[in-house]
């Protein structure tokens, strides 16, 4: 019997305890993964949320415009019909 069970075991340990790390690291790494995508979709629904509102504001705007216009063409029919 020599060094070499010895060596081998030593070895064994250091590719176990490498490959142990690298293993962390993954999961470190999905659990970054898994919370990016959930910050991707959360980010998502709130542009979307802002998008509705922003095309809900848009079309009152347009309303009121009509009847801003609705309003000055009266004033305007009703200044004529005082001279």
């Amino acid at each position: 019997m020599g060094i070499w069970p010895f060596i081998t075991i030593f070895v064994s340990l250091l590719l176990v305890l490498f490959f142990r790390r690298i293993d962390k690291r993954t999961i470190n790494f999905n659990k970054f993964k898994k919370y990016s995508e959930k910050l991707s979709a959360d980010f998502e629904n709130y542009l979307k949320g802002k998008r509705e509102e922003i095309k809900s504001l848009l079309r009152e705007m347009e309303k009121s415009a009509e009847n801003a216009s609705r309003v000055i063409s009266r004033i305007e029919a009703g200044i004529k019909e005082l001279e």
